[in-house]
């Protein structure tokens, strides 16, 4: 690498461009292919964990963080979420009666792409509306979360009171469980939420697939077959 004028920075973006190309990497890797000193590699290593443009896997490797991923993305990448999720959308509103949108992440914000309201049924959000600081937003904020890394979670989470903190750790291993959120919340009883992540080849968060009912108009006899025909319509979607 030639000399910069800036040492730590073009250090830390090969950091990032070695990991982006390999996908996952250990520390000890990392050392190997960068021959920084563990020092040093430490401290690169946490500011590029902290400002979120690397993250953690469960086996404490490094792989490409959210922001890493959202710089990476266009305007094309939203587009082309919107015309893929029309005839899912369309399917799911009519076959069940309920409104569905996607929505789109950003940087630790969301913003709802594409909908399709019933007319007898929930609105929700209009298309176009973005909402910020979503870390403990639920339940569109959570899927955001839980593909965070493990010491952001934790930070976020010691920061709740119990209560929330209980129910929030609950959303998050449904997700991790079972690949999808269903969500009440204690001030709108009536209204039941399904959140699916949006997750694309390479196994990065890019949105959500969004469901919204009223309890008193949603057919309980059908939930197993919603939940298939969403996650059928993410793989469509994510293409």
């Amino acid at each position: 690498m030639e000399k910069s004028p800036a040492p730590a920075l073009s250090k830390g973006l090969h950091i990032i461009d070695l990991v982006a190309k390999e996908e996952t990497l250990s520390f000890g890797q990392l050392q190997k292919l960068t021959g920084y000193n563990v020092s040093s590699l430490n401290r690169y290593i946490k500011v590029l964990l902290e400002s979120g443009y690397l993250s953690r896997t469960k086996d404490q490797k490094y792989m490409i963080g959210m922001k890493s991923v959202i710089l990476s993305k266009s305007n094309t990448l939203w587009r082309s979420l919107v015309n893929r999720s029309k005839k899912v959308l369309e399917y799911i509103s009519e076959k069940y009666e309920v409104t569905v949108l996607v929505i789109g992440y950003g940087e630790n914000s969301y913003t709802a792409l594409n909908k399709i309201a019933h007319k007898d049924n929930l609105t929700m959000m209009e298309i176009g509306h973005t909402e910020k600081d979503i870390l403990t937003h639920a339940p569109w904020g959570i899927p955001y979360l839980a593909y965070n890394d493990e010491s952001t979670k934790s930070n976020i989470l010691a920061q709740l009171e119990e209560e929330k903190r209980v129910e929030i750790n609950e959303m998050l291993n449904e997700i991790e469980d079972q690949g999808y959120l269903t969500y009440k919340s204690n001030s709108h009883s009536e209204i039941l939420r399904i959140a699916v992540p949006l997750v694309d080849r390479s196994g990065q968060l890019i949105g959500v697939l969004g469901m919204g009912t009223f309890y008193s108009k949603f057919h309980k006899d059908t939930f197993d077959t919603l939940i298939r025909d969403m996650l059928n319509g993410v793989e469509e979607i994510v293409g």
